[in-house]
């Protein structure tokens, strides 16, 4: 009877901890303050790591080492932003001085004749030049009037021939030009005014950032990350990346309209931003499964970009003030992906995989964290923040530029994607109607697609795993020899239902990555109450990589199958499989089809 008492009494408790926290949750300034203090706190912490790791001598000297990678990253100079922040905020010399280190080291070893900056050792790609400029121009914008004057001088001199160099590329064709370096150039050219005062600096922003509003497309969704940026594929679809869109074009384009004062285009920068927030999770995770650029998936965004938090300032500061609860989500999540060490690691469960992390998520990250708890939210204190879509049931959402559809009952959030183009052929992640990504409100992430075939096709910007020489991918799909339904961009999609159902047929041609067409396929889903029913009818087997870890992160969720259930073992020693992309681990179920019915069934235990 005590044990009862006890037990009652201690979910009393939970349930009165739990209600608290989501009335706080609900609250505009309790959420500012909290978010501005978790700011804080990774900002010294990922930059203090950073600092640990900062290389002293030889030629390399002012860089950082990188346990994940061989050599050293070309981007460092971009964390002068942060650094000099960190120095005024602080008066400790030693973030002037890194700074200084990593913008000689780009001097010294990145920079060419032209102005232009390298991405790296190993890449002659200079648009990467956009981002250290925009750095360099913030920090000059806000603090050259207190720096060291010859240390204000240099940096001076290596702005405008940063600039330089950006404004003669602005003028030759786009070509393969992805949005997210459009999308730069508007706040590029405003800096540069400012700092030179050279008027034709200006209005080329206001052409560059009107050029970019071409971009956005019916469903309000930012497309370009294709080549080239307006390609349309043969069913009319759009290249999209959630983690190059959020994480760097829309924030960059946002910082530009206000800088400027431009409201043209902030409102309708407002609106394409709003758009996005659908494709937040309620860990604080972003549903790029789908994306053009998807082989860069972190998770939290895309491997190189900046974060989202920019954007979600935006946001709230005008109208959204939901976008208060997504940036407390981000970071949450960023503080659930950083390592003993110090440092942001790419996606969710690099640490227990054993996995190290890559220091240019921290360097990155850094970035974008000043401007955050600098930002001005008083007028929000008396606002509400309501939930996120995906943290509501809404039925079925449709996206026309890339044909996804979002589900979202009242127990699971989902993604069916029925693409047709990708990057490359490396970044193609799921199409035919696979499920790209499955979460529970409980269980958290269940399923997320993965590149069909994992390749470091940007050495320096990727890494590979360590503790296995197979990086799987965790697509859910059919397999018959080299045939699938993820290489069909043929399928048709049907949905129905509302909020408390949704069933979703999917009928195609299992079909090779030549594109050649094998045997039909039908594949059902139905999501309902706690459990996902799917239906599978074709040959071969069907592959149905659940996440979790050996640990019990992610579990929660059952597997059950009309016909054999068998778990692939990999070449780690705990037998799950690992991904860098999303940082992913999880069982490798496998299902045999023999052209009938197949039903599989997923359900939330507890």
């Amino acid at each position: 009877m005590l044990k009862v008492r006890f037990l009652v009494l201690f979910s009393l408790v939970c349930l009165s901890v739990q209600a608290a926290n989501d009335k706080a949750l609900c609250r505009a300034d309790v959420l500012a303050d909290r978010t501005k203090a978790q700011a804080e706190r990774l900002l010294l912490r990922w930059t203090n790591a950073l600092l640990e790791l900062e290389i002293t001598e030889g030629e390399d000297a002012g860089n950082v080492k990188c346990a994940a990678c061989p050599d050293v990253h070309g981007r460092i100079i971009d964390a002068v932003w942060p650094l000099t922040w960190l120095w005024q905020e602080t008066g400790e010399e030693k973030y002037l001085d890194a700074a200084r280190d990593a913008v000689r080291w780009g001097e010294t070893h990145m920079q060419q004749s032209d102005g232009s900056y390298k991405n790296d050792y190993k890449s002659e790609w200079r648009g990467i030049t956009e981002f250290s400029q925009i750095a360099i121009g913030k920090t000059l914008l806000r603090f050259g009037d207190l720096l060291p004057k010859e240390l204000c001088e240099n940096w001076k001199d290596l702005f405008v021939r940063q600039t330089g160099y950006i404004y003669r590329w602005i003028g030759q064709p786009r070509g393969n030009l992805n949005v997210n370096y459009q999308a730069a150039r508007p706040l590029c050219m405003e800096l540069a005014w400012r700092i030179t005062g050279e008027e034709e600096f200006r209005k080329c922003a206001v052409e560059q950032a009107l050029q970019v509003l071409t971009h956005i497309g019916p469903d309000g969704l930012l497309f370009g990350e294709s080549h080239p940026s307006d390609f349309s594929s043969p069913r009319g679809l759009r290249g999209i990346d959630m983690g190059y869109n959020v994480e760097e074009s829309i924030p960059l384009l946002l910082e530009y309209a206000e800088m400027a004062g431009d409201g043209e285009v902030l409102e309708r920068l407002l609106a394409c931003a709003a758009a996005h927030l659908d494709f937040i999770l309620p860990d604080g995770g972003l549903d790029n499964s789908f994306g053009t650029r998807s082989n860069k998936w972190s998770y939290w965004g895309s491997r190189t970009s900046d974060g989202i938090l920019p954007m979600l300032s935006a946001l709230a500061r005008n109208g959204h003030p939901e976008a208060l609860r997504a940036a407390k989500y981000t970071l949450d999540l960023y503080e659930r992906c950083t390592n003993a060490d110090g440092l942001l690691t790419g996606g969710l469960w690099y640490e227990e995989a054993g996995e190290p992390a890559c220091v240019h998520h921290s360097f990155c990250h850094i970035k974008t964290l000043p401007d955050w708890i600098e930002a001005d939210f008083s007028q929000l204190k008396d606002a509400a923040c309501p939930p996120l879509p995906s943290e509501k049931p809404f039925g079925i959402k449709h996206y026309s530029s890339r044909d996804i559809y979002l589900v979202g009952t009242r127990n699971w959030r989902a993604t069916v994607n029925n693409a047709d183009n990708w990057f490359n052929r490396e970044s193609q992640t799921t199409a035919g109607g696979s499920i790209s990504l499955l979460f529970h409100r409980k269980a958290g992430l269940v399923l997320a697609g993965t590149s069909l075939v994992y390749k470091t096709d940007e050495p320096c910007n990727m890494q590979w795993q360590k503790q296995d020489s197979l990086t799987r991918s965790f697509t859910p799909r059919i397999e018959d020899g080299g045939f699938s339904n993820v290489y069909d961009k043929d399928a048709t999609v049907s949905v129905r239902g509302g909020k408390r159902r949704v069933n979703v047929t999917v009928c195609g041609k299992l079909t090779d990555e030549n594109g050649m067409k094998g045997a039909p396929f039908r594949i059902r889903y139905c999501f309902s109450g706690n459990k996902l029913r799917i239906a599978v009818t074709g040959k071969g087997r069907f592959v149905l990589p659940v996440i979790g870890t050996p640990s019990g992160k992610g579990s929660g969720i059952s597997v059950h199958a009309s016909s054999a259930l068998s778990v692939e073992k990999t070449g780690r020693p705990d037998g799950y499989a690992f991904t860098p992309i999303a940082g992913l681990m999880g069982q490798y179920y496998t299902i045999p089809l023999n052209g009938r019915e197949t039903r599989i069934t997923l359900k939330y235990c507890f």
